[in-house]
């Protein structure tokens, strides 16, 4: 020290002055900091291995967490599952899963190069152990890429390619690969112990430091250029060091992507590095340093935890602050960020004022236990779904897991069973299971696809078994799995199946039944026995090829056999009868079934049946001919019992198309009185999916048709032959293959029966064609008759219309008659009151004007003598002469309102009286609608003891009119009459307390007629009262109160005499609506 002391005072005295001054003025200041000085460099002496202690343990922290997130995100189950069936897809796959193989296998590298005194032993042999691992997993995932494509990728080898997926999955090298995470569980506990305890050395060492630098304070003037020297070299020396420590520790920090913070809770200024900016997507100066944009970034669901883990450390509740949330992106996504932190420094008041802590992306392993959970989840509930029960031992037959099935087929429902032995749940279980389920531990499987289980209660059931042992994490029998399913309905199919395929064998022998298939790829032929024996052939020599079966068939059919398996390699399946010859000469007829499959829209099989029908052929044909019989005679009761033309026509259309088999059957007209020459079907039976061929049709379209039909000819068709290119479009294009027409000629009209059949149905046969010409004398028969009694129908509704017209207009002249002698006496009765009403409304003005006058003048003698006499006094107060001031003006205007009350009824009732008049007269039609109002005014103003109904006027601009006002006075009547008791009707039915009667008028104009329309919104008619209601003497009143011609009347008024309409519309329950449409000309 003193030759340091000696050196400094060498080299400051040859100073010049402005040096000496400045080297003063610095060892001035660093006698003032000497102390501290000191003490800085001997506390981090003692600080240094602290933070490199620590720093190594976060290294290896987080190092630990990432590679396990690798490793478990890295399962082929999930990442190369979903593309066996897509090639490309399939590559990309497996490269991304081989490059975080190369990632996983870079951060074992990246360990293994660190300093030695950075890494501990046992995660140097495990991880050296662990690389050879990844190297040989790595090569076994290329064997499964290699063997997945050789495959092709079709569809029938997506099993294969599954199963090869499920090899890898269950190989050892997936096994070794996949355990690494168990086995770093451990350490990664341990290594977050050591963090804490090295977060506490750190602390120690720091308040060394503190304590040190105190007292070497009281040693700064006695060293101060030995120690300024020394402390300038330290400072150095330890500025190198910390830089390079930061490197090494800026390095760990971006190799796991892990970004630091630093906040002082007391200011609110916070730091954070670049990192933590880039893992959200921004770039450093696009995010500014402050709490605000923290807090916005987190998000909704957990600020508030995080805001609560951060209080709770900084109360001394946690020594860390650990807290796992979500931060917003950039680009408005969300990633799951682990943020890890610590209060470092404190103020005198204890609060704290340096926070730091790290922060890191987890979104990949969040998003890899969010999958993990959802497997468990799915793998749970297909467990809970199987019927089979399945449950999982420890190696001490405790329960594990068990299913619901499991519960349910051994009755434990209501017993908690999870952790107990299966042997206490089941005392009495058989000694030979015991000897199977400690076999099961040792290794073996044991099972069985069908074994007799006896029940408690006596029964006994089927059931498929199996027990395996399950291995642990450490490659050990962890326990056992029981899988057990009663499959006692499906055994019992099964024997019932045996013994159903013995009984169908016999019974194709003994109803000479075969089956047969084609392989149209081969062309190779497949008979049973019993197609051998119906072709008369030794099954020893095997089935004949397609030429040798053609030639085992009839000369004639061959042709025909051929045209059939031509449709059927068309895609049309094939039914029909033919002959074969056997081999001793032979001849069977045989009815032969042929049906197809496809395969990627390609016909690759021909399959059916093959039935001998010789012994039922002549038995089939005399039935045949007696059915026939009896058909022939049951349809002809049926048509000649009906006189109605289209019953008769719809009984034969429907006998035919029932009896022939046909796909469409129908009959037409010639429409004779249409000069174009029209031919229209009337009546039709058909199958689904076949146009209808109901409607008109010209002639000249089928000549060749109508010509066979006007000469009464049979006339027969298959587009199949036929040379006329228009028929053969119009059947083809009905999807009709075989037509047929047979004529029906009558005295005075021609019709005819057509019949068609689709492809692939034999030609018409002799008898049905017998049979239908038999059906058609019977049918023309019918059609005379029924001509006949329509023509007879015809002449009695002419006079049975004739007398109803008699009725109707004796009727009118009784109802005319009727309203005329009514007009009359209204008109009698109203001048009769029109006479001393107007002598009373005339003199009500002059005794209005007297009351005045009087009343005034007893005003003014109360002014002038204020005190009457005693006499006059006592009568002025008897009399109540103030109450008589006030209410005789009133009686006065009561009189007047009344009488033209009276005089109003008086002008409707004149108004209305002119029912008699029988000539056209133009009217006002406004006018005639209020007088009718008021005619019904009693009813509608609710005074004959029924709420009052209300009346809407919508009238619209309308001239007089010329009719037979009388006439429709009374429609106007008789309809708002109708409207005033179906609104009473539905109030005496009415539970709605709110329910109020209206009737609306409407007027209107065009320019051809007027509109008047009456609507109530009352009880409403049903269908069946709508129908009648213009009937004469229909009536829904109580006898005595209706007559039941109003409405025919009104109908008969405005459609006869004034040549207009009366329709109406009705709705039950909510009213009607009648309009009048009177023509202008």
């Amino acid at each position: 020290m003193i030759a340091n002391i000696r050196f400094l005072y060498q080299t400051y005295f040859p100073m010049k002055l402005k040096q000496k001054i400045a080297a003063t003025y610095i060892a001035t200041l660093g006698i003032a900091i000497t102390g501290t000085t000191i003490g800085l460099l001997v506390g981090n002496y003692y600080e240094k291995p602290a933070i490199i202690n620590r720093d190594a343990v976060v290294n290896q922290y987080a190092l630990l967490n990432h590679l396990q997130v690798k490793i478990l995100y890295n399962r082929p189950s999930k990442q190369l599952s979903p593309y066996l069936s897509e090639p490309e897809g399939f590559r990309q796959s497996v490269n991304a899963f081989m490059q975080r193989l190369d990632e996983i296998d870079d951060l074992l590298t990246e360990y293994e190069q660190l300093d030695q005194d950075k890494k501990t032993p046992e995660l140097q042999l495990l991880f050296s152990e662990y690389q050879e691992t990844v190297g040989i997993f790595a090569e076994r995932l290329n064997r499964f890429a290699t063997a997945v494509e050789g495959l092709n990728f079709a569809d029938d080898q997506i099993q294969a390619a599954q199963q090869e997926l499920i090899a890898l999955i269950q190989s050892p090298e997936f096994a070794n690969f996949i355990e690494l995470p168990d086995q770093l569980t451990e350490v990664t506990n341990r290594t977050r112990k050591q963090l804490k305890l090295a977060e506490l050395e750190l602390a120690k060492a720091q308040k060394m430091r503190n304590y040190i630098a105190t007292n070497s304070l009281l040693l700064s003037v006695a060293i101060a250029s030995l120690a300024g020297m020394l402390l300038s070299r330290a400072i150095a020396r330890q500025e190198i060091a910390n830089q390079a420590e930061r490197e090494r520790l800026q390095l760990a920090l971006e190799s796991a992507n892990i970004a630091t913070w630093e906040w002082n809770p007391q200011t609110q200024q916070v730091y954070f590095d670049s990192r933590w900016k880039t893992i959200l997507g921004y770039q450093s100066d696009e995010i500014k340093d402050s709490l605000e944009s923290w807090e916005s970034r987190v998000h909704p669901e957990d600020i508030e935890l995080v805001h609560e883990q951060i209080q709770k450390h900084i109360r001394g509740e946690i020594p860390i602050y650990e807290n796992e949330h979500r931060l917003r992106c950039k680009d408005g996504s969300y990633r799951w960020n682990f943020a890890r932190g610590k209060v470092v420094e404190w103020d005198q008041q204890g609060k704290p004022i340096r926070f730091i802590g790290i922060n890191y992306d987890i979104s990949d392993r969040q998003e890899a236990e969010n999958k993990l959970r959802e497997s468990e989840g799915i793998w749970r509930t297909l467990c809970d779904v199987t019927p089979a029960a399945i449950a999982m031992f420890d190696t001490q037959m405790r329960y594990l897991v068990a299913n619901r099935a499991w519960y349910q087929q051994y009755g434990l429902e209501n017993q908690e069973i999870i952790g107990r032995s299966h042997y206490e749940i089941f005392p009495d279980i058989p000694q030979h299971w015991k000897d199977i389920h400690s076999r099961c531990l040792t290794g073996v499987t044991e099972k069985s696809e069908a074994d007799l289980w006896m029940r408690d209660d006596g029964g006994s059931d089927w059931v498929c078994w199996e027990i395996r042992p399950w291995i642990d994490g450490n490659g050990n029998i962890g326990g056992l799995l029981m899988y057990t399913e009663v499959i006692t309905e499906r055994k019992a199919y099964e024997i019932t199946l045996a013994e159903l395929s013995k009984q169908l064998k016999k019974a194709q022998e003994v109803a000479h039944l075969g089956y047969w298939s084609f392989d149209i790829t081969t062309q190779k032929i497949t008979w049973s026995e019993e197609v051998f024996n119906i072709f008369g052939l030794d099954p020893d020599q095997g089935e004949p090829n397609f030429e040798q079966n053609l030639q085992l068939y009839h000369p004639e059919d061959r042709d025909f056999f051929l045209q059939r398996v031509g449709e059927a390699n068309q895609g049309i399946p094939q039914n029909f009868d033919a002959r074969i010859i056997r081999p001793n000469g032979e001849i069977r007829y045989i009815n032969s079934r042929i049906e197809l499959e496809f395969r990627d829209g390609q016909l690759v099989r021909m399959f059916g049946i093959v039935i001998d029908i010789t012994d039922r052929q002549t038995e089939e044909a005399l039935r045949s001919l007696l059915t026939r019989t009896q058909l022939l005679s049951h349809i002809s009761t049926e048509i000649r019992n009906s006189l109605d033309l289209d019953t008769i026509l719809q009984n034969a259309v429907n006998a035919i198309f029932a009896e022939l088999k046909v796909d469409i059957c129908s009959f037409g007209w010639y429409n004779h009185h249409d000069d174009s020459g029209i031919w229209e079907v009337v009546t039709e039976q058909k199958k689904p999916g076949f146009t209808s061929w109901l409607g008109p049709y010209q002639l000249n379209d089928f000549p060749r048709l109508f010509e066979k039909i006007f000469r009464e000819e049979f006339y027969s068709l298959d587009i199949r032959t036929s040379e006329d290119q228009k028929e053969v479009d119009f059947f083809q294009g009905m999807g009709i293959t075989l037509y047929l027409a047979l004529p029906i000629h009558t005295e005075s009209k021609i019709g005819a029966f057509e019949l068609g059949r689709s492809q692939g149905d034999a030609p018409w046969q002799d008898d049905e064609i017998d049979l239908l010409k038999n059906i058609a004398n019977q049918v023309a028969i019918a059609i005379q008759q029924a001509q006949l009694y329509q023509e007879s129908q015809a002449k009695s509704q002419e006079i049975e219309r004739a007398y109803r017209e008699l009725q109707d207009t004796q009727m009118q002249l009784i109802q005319s008659e009727k309203m005329s002698s009514l007009g009359q006496l209204v008109a009698g009765v109203a001048h009769e009151i029109n006479n001393p009403v107007s002598f009373i409304y005339g003199n009500l003005s002059h005794t209005s004007q007297y009351t005045e006058d009087l009343l005034h003048l007893i005003k003014l003698y109360k002014q002038y003598y204020p005190e009457p006499a005693p006499n006059i006094a006592d009568f002025i107060e008897e009399i109540d002469l103030d109450f008589i001031k006030e209410d005789l003006p009133q009686i006065i205007n009561s009189m007047k309102t009344g009488a033209e009350r009276i005089r109003d009824i008086v002008k409707s009732l004149r108004t209305f009286s002119r029912l008699d008049e029988a000539k056209l007269k133009a009217v006002d039609l406004h006018e005639n609608l209020e007088s009718t109002l008021v005619i019904l005014q009693n009813r509608l103003n609710g005074r004959a003891g029924n709420p009052p109904i209300e009346v809407i006027k919508d009238y619209g601009d309308l001239p007089d009119y010329e009719c037979y006002i009388g006439l429709l006075n009374q429609v106007f009547l008789n309809v708002l009459a109708n409207a005033i008791q179906a609104i009473e009707e539905r109030h005496n039915h009415q539970t709605d307390a709110d329910y109020s009667g209206k009737i609306t008028i409407t007027t209107s104009l065009d320019s051809l007629a007027i509109f008047i329309a009456i609507k109530d919104n009352g009880i409403g008619m049903s269908p069946e009262v709508q129908g009648k209601i213009f009937n004469p003497f229909f009536t829904t009143k109580p006898i005595g109160q209706g007559t039941g011609m109003g409405l025919p009347t009104s109908y008969q008024i405005i459609t006869q005499n004034h040549r207009g309409e009366l329709n109406f519309t009705s709705v039950l329950g909510e009213g009607s609506e009648f309009m009048i449409k009177l023509p202008l000309s």
